[in-house]
């Protein structure tokens, strides 16, 4: 009887998770037996490669994934035999056993999406068996455990007597019988990120509580004064009731009557009074522990449930070693990569985003870092090259650092390379001292190659590994010494669910700062604040920093306000800091420091210019997080000097000013459109990208923008929709628009023109001359 859809799905589902930990396990006992070349120090791996090739083998036939299950067969019978010592392990089985692997993961993609592997298996299977069956070395009898060879052998003759040989069974199988105990369950990351927000509600929710008994408070103190004011006044009161008790006359029955109802109420009235404030207190002590109680458990179910979440650094640093392996084999380069803190855990959605920032930081290093064998032996360092590659927490931040022990970096270089892409004039290059000179090579479009490789050349690199760790709330340092080495220093918080911030207040409005990236709170008089280069400026630790009113920035209406006696005012300044750049943002006043949960804004609102999310304190006040990253690079095209009259060359261009035109770039591949960017901005235009048509059409509600470049194939609307859509909106009709994709059909180029674009350009003809000049033309 088949079995039913949804369970074969989860099983599926199941078989790939397991078949990528034995794929990994696997890449990671190989690149440490390629290291050793000990056969004999080396045996028992090879055993635990040849087990975890079998246990591939048997997960994939139990699931009917014969293609992996007949790769995996393959490649036991190939680990067999070298456990055996029938084989030796050479560079081009190792090479080759790379390859299957890689196969086996495209499989297994397969799987997943249904989109056909482009593997060729016959010719893996034919260059396995080549070496598998190779003739042995040395005579020798069979190991026990080893597969049967992959060619059937022929058939035993009738007079071959029949034998029975013991079966022995793999040491990894469960006995018959055997009551199998698993003390995990695996759970879907949606079903944890649901119940992670409901945490966060809950904690937004536990905030609003401590709010209202903060109110309770005010109130009981506001019964206190009213008390002790009572029992201040009672004495003279109460004599005045007295006397009027004790006064004779005519009227003196009517005094009496009243005075008495008087006593008799101010009595039940203290009563009252009494009752009320202590009851009050009662509540507000019941209310304290119920919230201290209250507090401890959604504090720990939170810990809770972001440990479920927290994954050790080796699920993306295991990747590596077999990265770093290949890139070195390709450059001629002797490499060992060095990692340390594998095992300490950072939340899934920070895990998963790290990745491209550090494979471009060892592919960085693997090629401008680390020089080539003769290169090192001259300089009198060994041969091998060192990446050492640490993790650790460092309070709630997580610390990668990747140091190289190669040449460093030559900061003339750098220098000549600004001057070189257009970033700056000679003179300004040579104006900075080494630390701003550092800070050029997070700038887009920098590089200091000058020719163009795989891995080189084409500006796109630590621009991007600055972007997504900013992107993540955390900051890129930078240390190099020639000679010596570099060593890059990513801080990252552990997790994205709450965010430690800095209320602010700012024209009567409240904003919050992630406290990642304030450098430090300066109070400073108003008399200090300098003037450099006609803008304002204060000097901290003797350097001066560039100093805006967050108001300004933000573009928020009023003015800040000024003594009418002219004193000097103490002004609040926070420095925020973004990699190697610094500004000070004077605010109104400074509120404390608090933990929030933030929350993205929904849709159309994806991106909105200075906006990281929102946050509800616990009065009820929405809050503003702001997004550092654009404070900071406004503030710096704001501090930026204009440029001297008749200023000619590539260079004025660059640091383009807020009435350079705006293009805005649609593309779903990152390093695309990254490197589109890249091209702009160094041409001198003001650039805003989107992952998709739909956020690029976002975008154009909220951006006056000048011109429109765009892929075509891509996720929730496609490029000829998004430009068809532009054309029929009265705002966009004369925005000029450009299609750049891997379409060369004539079909596809007479439905973009119909569609509306004014450019068509084919990627795998494409070039940044004539994509400037269209653009150029069009604006």
């Amino acid at each position: 009887m088949p079995l039913p859809a949804d369970f074969m799905q989860q099983l599926l589902a199941t078989f790939t998770q397991e078949a990528r930990e034995h794929l990994q396990t696997i890449v990671r006992l190989l690149l440490v037996v390629e290291r050793h070349q000990d056969p004999a120090a080396d045996a028992q791996t090879w055993a635990d490669i040849f087990r975890a090739a079998h246990s591939l083998k048997g997960a994939a036939q139990a699931v009917s994934q014969e293609r992996i299950g007949t790769l995996a067969h393959h490649l036991e019978t190939l680990f067999g035999r070298v456990k055996n010592r029938d084989v030796q392990p050479t560079p081009t089985l190792f090479d080759l056993s790379y390859q299957a692997l890689d196969a086996a993961g495209l499989l297994l993609d397969e799987v997943v999406n249904g989109t056909p592997a482009p593997v060729s298996l016959m010719d893996l299977f034919t260059r396995i068996e080549t070496l598998a069956l190779q003739p042995a070395p040395v005579a020798r009898s069979a190991g026990v455990g080893t597969p049967g060879p992959l060619l059937e052998p022929a058939a035993p003759s009738s007079a071959a007597p029949e034998t029975n040989p013991p079966v022995i069974a793999p040491a990894a199988e469960v006995a018959a019988g055997s009551v199998i105990r698993d003390d995990t369950v695996r759970v879907a990351v949606s079903k944890l990120d649901t119940l992670l927000n409901e945490v966060g509600e809950l904690q937004a929710a536990r905030l609003g509580t401590e709010q209202r008994l903060a109110e309770l408070t005010e109130v009981l103190q506001e019964i206190e004064v009213w008390e002790n004011d009572w029992r201040k006044q009672r004495s003279q009161i109460m004599a005045a009731v007295r006397r009027c008790l004790h006064e004779e006359g005519e009227a003196q029955q009517i005094t009496t009557q009243a005075a008495t109802r008087v006593n008799a109420y101010l009595e039940r009235q203290e009563a009252h009074l009494h009752r009320t404030a202590s009851g009050l207190r009662d509540v507000r002590r019941r209310l304290q522990a119920d919230n201290r109680r209250m507090t401890q458990v959604v504090d720990s179910l939170e810990e809770d449930v972001r440990r479920t979440r927290m994954l050790p650094v080796e699920a993306v640093l295991s990747l590596f070693p077999r990265m770093v392996r290949d890139l070195a084999r390709a450059m001629q380069k002797q490499v060992t990569l060095v990692i340390e803190g594998a095992d300490t855990e950072v939340d899934r959605s920070v895990l998963e985003q790290i990745k491209d920032p550090l494979t471009h930081l060892l592919r960085n290093a693997i090629d401008h870092g680390l020089e080539r064998p003769e290169q090192r032996q001259a300089a009198g360092k060994p041969v091998e090259g060192v990446i050492r590659m640490v993790a650790a927490q460092r309070g709630n931040r997580l610390v990668i650092s990747v140091a190289d022990d190669g040449r460093g970096i030559d900061l003339a270089a750098v220098r000549g390379g600004a001057v070189r892409h257009g970033l700056m004039t000679a003179d300004e290059a040579a104006a900075l001292d080494d630390r701003e000179a550092l800070a050029l090579i997070f700038r887009s479009g920098f590089s200091t190659t000058t020719h163009v490789s795989d891995l080189s050349g084409r500006g796109v690199g630590l621009d991007v590994v600055r972007e997504n760790v900013e992107r993540l709330g955390g900051m890129v340092e930078v240390e190099s010494q020639v000679g010596a080495g570099t060593c890059f220093e990513l801080q990252l918080p552990l997790t994205l669910a709450t965010t430690l911030c800095l209320l602010v207040r700012c024209r009567e409005q409240t904003f919050a700062i992630p406290v990642a990236n304030v450098a430090r709170v300066v109070r400073s008089a108003s008399d200090q604040i300098a003037q450099v280069a006609g803008r304002q400026a204060l000097v901290v630790d003797g350097r001066p920093l560039a100093l805006h009113h967050l108001a300004d920035i933000l573009g928020l209406p009023g003015a800040a306000a000024t003594p009418s006696n002219g004193a000097p005012r103490r002004l609040a300044i926070i420095v925020l800091g973004i990699a190697e750049r610094r500004l000070g943002f004077q605010v109104d006043s400074l509120m404390g420091v608090q933990e929030v949960v933030t929350k993205s804004l929904p849709k159309p609102l994806l991106r909105v210019r200075h906006v990281a999310g929102v946050t509800i304190l616990g009065t009820g006040e929405i809050v503003v997080v702001l997004n550092v990253t654009d404070l900071v690079r406004d503030g710096i095209r704001a501090t930026a000097p204009a440029p001297t009259p008749g200023a000619t060359g590539r260079a004025s261009q660059v640091n383009p000013r807020p009435e350079a035109p705006l293009i805005v770039v649609a593309d779903d591949s990152f390093t695309t459109r990254t490197l589109e960017k890249n091209i702009l901005e160094a041409a001198g235009y003001r650039v805003r990208v989107a992952a998709d048509g739909m956020e690029a059409w976002t975008l154009l509600q909220s951006e006056h923008a000048d011109l429109l470049v765009s892929d075509i194939n891509m996720p929730r609307m496609d490029g000829f929709e998004l430009v068809t859509r532009v054309r029929q909106d009265e705002r966009f009709k004369h925005l000029p628009a450009i299609l750049i994709t891997s379409l060369d059909s004539r079909e596809d180029r007479e439905r973009g023109i119909q569609a509306g674009a004014d450019a068509y350009f084919i990627k795998s003809a494409f070039n940044e001359e004539s994509l400037l000049a269209a653009i150029r033309r069009l604006l």
